[in-house]
């Protein structure tokens, strides 16, 4: 469980002191994270009104209101940010193993359409269909020797990768 200390610091100068840009003349805002910046901030705001004299006029410190929450993160939250966090992985790790084997597919079908090719051949076409395998078999083997040449390859169940 996180737990942090936030603070709204209201300085009651007429100039912003450093670091404070929201607000208006007399309430300048700035949001502090922790014990650390809450005292810098309202250090900043003394500095600001030591410069303008402000000490004993109509802007004193009891004006300076900081509204302190604390704020924690819930197992429900981290829980659900792990899952998530496992559930990107899965489907990394399960399309990288889709690309695989569309890739392993298509290196199949290369060598068994090349079969009565010679040895230099069979690997260049292997190469290729292994390295672009979904478009191997689409635009080669599909579009290219099944509809344009009907020539499908015959298959072998036994030999997958007939070199």
């Amino acid at each position: 469980m996180i737990k942090e200390n936030f603070a709204t610091i209201v300085c009651n100068t007429k100039n912003p002191p450093e670091k404070f840009k929201r607000g208006e003349s007399g309430a300048w805002k700035r949001n502090c994270i922790g014990k650390k910046d809450i005292a810098s901030c309202e250090k900043r705001c003394d500095t600001q009104k030591s410069k303008e004299g402000l000490e004993n006029s109509s802007y004193n410190s009891s004006n300076i209101s900081s509204e302190t929450s604390e704020t924690s993160e819930t197992s429900e939250n981290s829980s659900l940010s792990n899952i998530s966090k496992y559930l990107k992985r899965a489907f990394l790790f399960i399309l990288i193993f889709l690309l695989l084997s569309v890739n392993l597919i298509a290196l199949s079908v290369s060598l068994q359409c090349n079969s009565a090719e010679n040895v230099f051949y069979k690997i260049a076409s292997a190469m290729f269909a292994f390295m672009f395998g979904i478009l191997y078999l689409i635009f080669n083997y599909y579009m290219y020797r099944v509809n344009k040449n009907n020539d499908p390859c015959t298959i072998c169940r036994n030999n997958i990768f007939p070199l």
